[in-house]
């Protein structure tokens, strides 16, 4: 299947420029296929077992599965966050708002990310784009329904900086 025909199968369901989008994702993140592999039909060359999973992904993503859940990830303000069903996917808006928030609150102050999903908010807070705005920066976490969780608990056992203490789904 070529770049184009993958391109034709999506657009009735998203619109020719968001079928475009999705479908240079998949083959870039997947397949590792750059623009200019794309633009050069690389994507015709690509093995038989390739082209079977890149069949499945597209039958997914037909299936209005967003693309984010069947990569299993999600990028976000320059990070890749892992993403599953019941996890939120990250908006970029969140990424302007986290900004705007630390400029106009009070020193110093906590961020409260409520129904948090891959936790993507409060890293970003903790990160090197608000450390202007304050110096002892927090950020907890709280998700009462547990599909996130599992994601951040994953993720903290790579990370000393979160911690989950007893009772807490996360605290960065």
């Amino acid at each position: 299947m070529t770049y184009n025909e993958l391109c034709r199968r999506l657009s009735p369901l998203y619109g020719e420029g968001e079928a475009r989008a999705i479908v240079r994702m998949v083959v870039e993140d997947e397949f590792g296929l750059s623009p200019t592999d794309i633009y050069m039909g690389k994507v015709n060359q690509l093995s038989a077992d390739e082209r079977a999973n890149l069949e499945e992904i597209v039958a997914r993503i037909a299936n209005y599965e967003p693309v984010q859940y069947v990569l299993g990830h999600a990028d976000f303000s320059g990070r890749r966050f892992a993403v599953a069903p019941g996890v939120l996917i990250p908006r970029p808006e969140t990424a302007l708002l986290i900004p705007m928030i630390g400029s106009a609150a009070p020193r110093p102050f906590t961020l409260l990310d409520i129904g948090t999903g891959s936790g993507y908010a409060a890293k970003k807070a903790r990160g090197p784009a608000l450390r202007k705005f304050w110096h002892r920066r927090r950020a907890r976490l709280s998700r009462r329904h547990g599909h996130g969780v599992g994601h951040l608990r994953r993720r903290a056992s790579h990370s000393p900086r979160q911690c989950h203490p007893p009772g807490c789904p996360g605290v960065l």
